[in-house]
C-alpha cells in the first residue's frame, strides 16, 4: 500500500484535529449549554414554540395513540373521566383520548402548539379544555384542578431540569388526583444505552458530573445525564438546541416516582401506570 502524498496526510491529521475540537465543545460550550435550570426550562419552550417543530408534530396527530395504550387506560378508567394530559404539544395523545370518550384538559408550555392542538380539535369535532403553562409552576382557575388521570406524554418529563425540580412536579401532581388517581407517563421518556463505549464523551461527562456533586454537593446543576439537544422532530433547527435529562436507567424514574408518593400498577412497552400511593 502507498503511503499518503504528504499534503494529504496533513489535510488528514487536521481533519482529525478538527473533529475531536468539534465533539469536545459540543460537550463543554455555552452553545451546547446553559447556566441554570430556569434558562434550561426556557430552551424547552423556544424549542417547542419554533414553527417548524410545531409542523413537525402536527403531523404525528394523524398516528393516535397504540390500541395497547388506549385499551389500558379504558381498563382502568371509566369513560367520560375528567384527564389532564401534560405536555399535550399539537395534541397527539389529548385528541386520541377526548376521541375515545375522556374529558379532557390539555396542558402545555408552548402557546404554538396549544394553538395547533385546538385547531386540529375543532376540525375534528373534539372537545377539550386547553390551558397555556409549564407543569412544574402552573396555577388553575377555581374549579379545574382535580382529574382522576394525568398523562405524562412523550419525553416531556425528560425536559424538567434538575431531580429536585422533577419530584416537586410529582407530587404536584399527585396532589391535583382524586381517588383513585392514576399517573399514566409515557414510556418515551430518555434513557441512556445499557452500555457505552469507554471512549464516550457523554459517559466520561456524567463521571465528571457524579464526581462534582460529591466534592461539591451545593452544586446542583448540571447534573449527570444533563443534555442539549438539536433536534425534537424531523423539521427541528439543529442550532437551536434544549435541554434534556437523559436517565441512567428506567429505575431513576421509578425512584422518583416512589419519592413522589406513587406506586406501581402495570408497566407495558409504551406507557406506565402508576397510581397514588395508598400508605
Amino acid at each position: 500500500m502507498c503511503p499518503a502524498p504528504p499534503a494529504l496526510a496533513e489535510l488528514q491529521r487536521v481533519r482529525a484535529i478538527v473533529s475531536w475540537r468539534s465533539r469536545l465543545r459540543r460537550a463543554l460550550t455555552p452553545r451546547f449549554w446553559v447556566r441554570t435550570p430556569t434558562l434550561a426550562a426556557q430552551t424547552v419552550l423556544q424549542k417547542y414554540s419554533d414553527a417548524r417543530d410545531v409542523a413537525g408534530f402536527a403531523r404525528d396527530n394523524r398516528s393516535g395513540l397504540p390500541a395497547e395504550v388506549l385499551q389500558l387506560v379504558r381498563r382502568y378508567l371509566p369513560r367520560p373521566s375528567p384527564v389532564l394530559v401534560v405536555g399535550c404539544g399539537t395534541g397527539c395523545e389529548a385528541l386520541a383520548l377526548a376521541q375515545a370518550g375522556y374529558t379532557i384538559t390539555a396542558l402545555d408550555l408552548s402557546a404554538a402548539m396549544l394553538a395547533q392542538a385546538q385547531e386540529t380539535a375543532s376540525a375534528l369535532g373534539v372537545a377539550m379544555t386547553c390551558h397555556i403553562g409549564d407543569v412544574a409552576t402552573v396555577t388553575w382557575p377555581d374549579g379545574i384542578s382535580s382529574w382522576e388521570m394525568i398523562y405524562f406524554s412523550g419525553a416531556v418529563y425528560s425536559h424538567i431540569p434538575t431531580t429536585q425540580r422533577r419530584r416537586a412536579t410529582l407530587q404536584r401532581l399527585r396532589q391535583w388526583l382524586v381517588s383513585p388517581g392514576f399517573l399514566a407517563l409515557d414510556r418515551s421518556f430518555y434513557c441512556a444505552p445499557s452500555r457505552r463505549a469507554w471512549s464516550s464523551r457523554t459517559l466520561w461527562l456524567d463521571r465528571w458530573r457524579t464526581l462534582r456533586q460529591h466534592v461539591f454537593p451545593w452544586r446542583t446543576f448540571p447534573e449527570p445525564g444533563d443534555r442539549m439537544v438539536p433536534t425534537v422532530s424531523p423539521g427541528s433547527d439543529p442550532h437551536q438546541p434544549c435541554f434534556v435529562h437523559v436517565f441512567q436507567s428506567a429505575e431513576e424514574v421509578r425512584n422518583d416516582l416512589r419519592h413522589a408518593g406513587f406506586q406501581p400498577v402495570v408497566e407495558q412497552t409504551d406507557l406506565w401506570l402508576w397510581q397514588v400511593s395508598r400508605s
